[in-house]
């Protein structure tokens, strides 16, 4: 699993969720997990992208699975998912989930937007949802690339 730099907060409180991310983005990455892992602290938070549903099969403690859309905008949240639940099914437009220690999903309600802040390096493409710097402006009729031809 990666470790990006940087944060992830939320937007629309300002609170800071974590501080040390680890990254699952690929198959065997999403496949481990929180399994056979210590449990994770109060400044950790495991992103599975994508992530459609989860399982605590072979984990060691509690935590709370936060769902997001492509937008990273919060769908759902499920606190306090104990160990060797079989599956914890995911909201419809779920694209990644955020699985952090106990408690820490209770300071968001549906509709908040999550980002990563203070990314020193280039993120992952994986990540880019979650980038608020990255967001596409908008487009304008100057832009001679998207400028509309004029038919005589």
């Amino acid at each position: 699993m990666k470790h990006p730099t940087g944060s992830i907060t939320n937007t629309t409180t300002g609170n800071t969720l974590a501080t040390r991310i680890l990254l699952a983005d690929t198959y065997a990455a999403r496949l481990q997990g929180l399994q056979f892992r210590v449990p994770l602290t109060t400044a950790e938070a495991l992103l599975l992208i994508p992530g459609s549903s989860i399982h605590s099969l072979f984990v060691r403690a509690p935590f709370d699975a936060i769902f997001l859309d492509r937008a990273a905008r919060v769908l759902a949240t499920t606190p306090d998912i104990r160990p060797w639940r079989f599956r914890i099914p995911a909201p419809r437009h779920t694209h990644a989930v955020l699985e952090t220690a106990p408690g820490i999903s209770a300071t968001l309600t549906p509709g908040d937007r999550l980002a990563l802040v203070g990314c020193a390096a280039k993120p992952r493409k994986s990540l880019s949802f979650l980038l608020t710097e990255t967001d596409p402006a908008p487009r304008t009729a100057r832009d001679p690339k998207h400028a509309r031809r004029e038919t005589e």
